[in-house]
């Protein structure tokens, strides 16, 4: 194929994910970060327009009335890094109308729709589950992970963040994000939240009827409702004819305390049968406890790793690679230190940016797909879009001998996470059924740079070769995606973990075998 017209090809590729739109606040921290200064600036003028005698709609009132003063704190990362926190801003901020909003503001708003409440609670399902998070501290926002013990002692307790008292959840919430679970399909989840609303209106009418206080009118979910709810989703998971009858015999009627308990009774005696479900595919096996590790850790797991300075060429002569071997066999995985700038960080998020939209999956066709798998935005950069940008492209070469000059290497792709972002176990490479893709060749080598810290969760881990590598500003990991026989290396199946607290930017440049013939030669064994 003339390389002119692969170039054209290739070039069409990157288009369709410059094409990209379809993202929202759920999507990307980066863009709740900038939401919650827009928040300020719509509630400081709807508060200007009452106190000039104007009129706001009902909604628009009791949202400025609810504003906490907590909110108005200076930095961003407080409101949109906290899980619950942004699902309170998005919440809040779902409630009130666009064009009521505009017409006060007098300036072109973006508000959340109900698809970003929907995926904020679910990103909270997410959390809760694969870092065992307890869910009466959840309730408080307090995020606190339990790690129980395979040898029968007592759970590890993991506090990453404290009590807040201005962001708790009330039945409505909790009753919601088990509806969210529904709808997802994740019926054990579903439980979990269901229950846990049953428990906190039960203490809530404890302590109504401790001070002699009506709840009859009170709003949220009803016991009644709940129950039901309740025993339909344990009867998704496993079918109990004891809850059936109980749920028939109480028909329409809407007041029936013997039989709610009852009721109440059965369910509780089903639930404690329950266990969560296990998913058994090799991706899998690994995924929940490697993350889990990286926030108990904070670092990759192995004891026998080996740092040293690294010359992989003369631009390292003067001040060389500090690289840390974290998996020496094929597949080799490396990371390495201080190999990027603040500035050329900032330098990358500041294009990105302006060009970012919801990250697709690659379908089996080739083509590309949203998917609940993948939960983050993403922004092209070409190297000669800015010299430092073109430098840092270089280096990448410097450091793996590669050419990643294009049509030969890729553009970088900057990603921010979203709320609870992650990336489920998969590989670089390009599968057989994709040949599509396969204009320039395979994917040989991945160069990811952490463009950020995070502050709890978001590790890289790799699934089949027991590893957790955490994310760490300046830093990059770098692993082949082929062997030398240009085999797949079915050992870099990796994911990203859902990110518990913060904000998590990386970029990475994939490398292909096109161009590189010489520079990746096949070895002397028939694996190689």
């Amino acid at each position: 194929m003339d390389p002119s017209f692969r170039v054209v090809l290739y070039v069409l590729f990157l288009a369709m994910f410059y094409s990209v739109t379809d993202a929202g606040f759920f999507s990307a921290v980066a863009r709740l970060e900038k939401l919650v200064q827009e928040e300020r600036e719509i509630v400081a003028a709807v508060k200007q327009h009452i106190q000039n005698g104007g009129k706001v709609s009902a909604d628009m009132k009791r949202y400025v009335d609810s504003f906490d003063d907590n909110n108005t704190v200076p930095e961003p990362d407080y409101i949109a890094h906290h899980p619950v926190r942004a699902y309170f801003l998005i919440k809040r901020l779902s409630k009130i109308t666009l064009s009521e909003t505009k017409k006060l503001t007098g300036k072109e708003v973006q508000l959340p729709t109900v698809e970003d409440l929907h995926m904020t609670a679910l990103a909270l399902i997410v959390l809760q589950d694969v870092y065992s998070l307890d869910m009466r501290s959840l309730v408080q926002g307090q995020l606190v992970m339990v790690s129980q013990s395979t040898n029968g002692a007592e759970p590890q307790i993991t506090e990453i963040c404290g009590k807040d008292p201005t962001f708790t959840l009330d039945p409505s919430d909790t009753y919601y994000i088990g509806e969210v679970a529904c709808k997802e399909n994740k019926f054990y989840q579903a439980v979990l939240w269901f229950n846990l609303t049953l428990e906190i209106m039960r203490e809530k009418e404890k302590s109504l009827l401790k001070i002699g206080d009506e709840q009859t009118d009170r709003p949220g979910p009803r016991m009644r409702d709940v129950l039901l709810k309740l025993a339909d989703t344990v009867q998704k998971i496993k079918w109990d004819r004891d809850v059936f009858m109980a749920v028939s015999k109480l028909g329409a009627k809407k007041t029936n305390a013997e039989g709610l308990s009852h009721l109440s009774n059965l369910l509780e005696n089903a639930i404690s049968s329950l266990s969560k479900p296990i998913r058994t595919e090799i991706p899998h096996i690994n995924y929940e406890n490697l993350c889990r590790l990286g926030v108990l850790k904070n670092r990759a797991p192995h004891p026998t790793l080996t740092c040293r300075y690294v010359r992989p060429n003369p631009y390292f002569y003067l001040s060389p690679a500090k690289m840390e071997l974290l998996h020496e066999r094929s597949p080799l995985v490396a990371l390495y230190h201080d190999v990027i700038t603040d500035k050329e960080v900032n330098k990358m998020k500041d294009i990105a940016l302006r060009r970012m939209g919801r990250s697709p999956v690659v379908a089996d066709d080739g083509g590309e797909m949203f998917s609940r798998t993948r939960v983050s935005e993403t922004g092209w950069i070409f190297d000669t879009e800015h010299p430092m940008i073109a430098k840092l492209s270089r280096r990448v070469g410097y450091i793996t001998g590669l050419d990643v000059n294009l049509p030969y290497g890729e553009a970088f792709q900057v990603l921010n996470y979203g709320l609870g972002g992650f990336y489920e176990p998969h590989v670089d490479y390009f599968r057989d059924e994709q040949p599509v893709l396969l204009t320039n060749g395979q994917r040989i080598a991945t160069f990811l740079f952490y463009l950020s810290d995070v502050k709890a969760g978001g590790a890289t881990v790799f699934t089949r070769l027991n590893l957790t590598v955490p994310a760490v500003k300046n830093s990059a990991v770098v692993f082949h995606d082929l062997k030398k026989s240009l085999a797949f290396e079915q050992d870099s199946e990796h994911a990203g973990c859902p990110v518990l607290m913060g904000s998590k930017w990386i970029a990475n440049k994939w490398i292909h075998t096109h161009g590189n013939e010489f520079r990746w030669p096949c070895g002397l064994t028939p694996e190689e």
